[in-house]
């Protein structure tokens, strides 16, 4: 009895213990599956609030885009209103510029006709200038040479540069005294030809001197020539229109007697065909003066 009795004790001390195991084992378990949830909670409530912090991230990116959006849609309002505005000015530009060109063109038109006008004005003021110049230069050209008829200048109604028996070179008309003897000293020469409101012929140049020696002729003797209008005044050669000899056509021989006077020498080099002679002396002459200046 008493073993029996000491068996069942500890059966019931074993079933205790077991009891005690199971329950230490279920608590041990049920304190890892707690702890398991909390950290399942937690994770959980991490994910959620993952889930939550984007999802807000999402609801801010979208608001921000939204508002891009709007602020594009603004810009592009505005950009579609500046270039309707542009449009507009561009058109009211174009017509402006249109106006400008047309007006441009109208004006330059006008000045185009102005111009011509005042070109007509002008060359018909130049033609009337030009006439009453040639006919108060006709007049004073008549005035001067009153020991002649207009007739003489203009048989049959056709006008000449130089009268008869005077020949035409380079505006100028010039008489060649070819008389027979007795000739004339400088001074009678110059007389003569100033009695023809015209006066000794001044050398120009070396054209003017080549022309009148082609017309000079020799005559008599090598020391007769042609009186021109030079001589020495002062020691100094000056023509009879006041102007300084530069030309200087001398012979390189003097022929004697030599004077204060000078003439031309035909049949020589024009170029060094001046010889200078003695007052007294009487020579052939050459007179000139302007021509009618109306046929030039």
């Amino acid at each position: 009895m008493s073993e029996q009795q000491g068996s069942i004790k500890d059966l019931t001390t074993e079933q205790k213990q077991l009891t005690d195991e199971i329950k230490m084992v279920k608590l041990s378990q049920m304190s890892r599956e707690r702890e398991e949830l909390i950290r399942e909670r937690e994770e959980v409530t991490r994910r959620r609030e993952e889930v939550t912090r984007r999802r807000e991230e999402v609801t801010r990116r979208r608001e921000e885009l939204n508002q891009k959006r709007d602020e594009l849609n603004r810009e592009r309002e505005e950009v579609t209103r500046r270039r309707e505005e542009l449009n507009q000015k561009r058109d009211e530009l174009n017509q402006e510029r249109e106006e400008v060109a047309r007006k441009t063109e109208e004006v330059t038109q006008e000045a185009e006709e102005v111009t011509r006008k005042t070109e007509e004005v002008t060359r018909k003021t130049e033609e009337v200038t030009r006439e009453a110049a040639e006919l108060k230069w006709t007049l004073g050209f008549f005035q001067k040479f009153d020991i002649f008829s207009i007739n003489n200048y203009c048989p049959a109604k056709r006008c000449k540069p130089c009268l008869h028996d005077w020949i035409f070179f380079q505006k100028k008309c010039y008489l060649f005294y070819n008389e027979a003897a007795p000739w004339k000293t400088w001074e009678q020469s110059r007389r003569f030809c100033q009695d023809r409101r015209a006066d000794l012929v001044v050398i120009d140049d070396l054209q003017e001197q080549e022309f009148v020696s082609k017309h000079v002729k020799s005559y008599f003797d090598i020391q007769w020539g042609y009186w021109l209008g030079l001589q020495q005044t002062n020691n100094t050669w000056t023509w009879v229109d006041g102007r300084v000899d530069t030309l200087g056509f001398w012979m390189k021989e003097e022929l004697k007697p030599a004077g204060p006077k000078a003439g031309l020498m035909p049949g020589r080099n024009p170029s060094e065909s001046w010889n200078k002679a003695d007052s007294f002396f009487q020579n052939k002459f050459i007179c000139e003066h302007e021509a009618f200046q109306s046929l030039w």
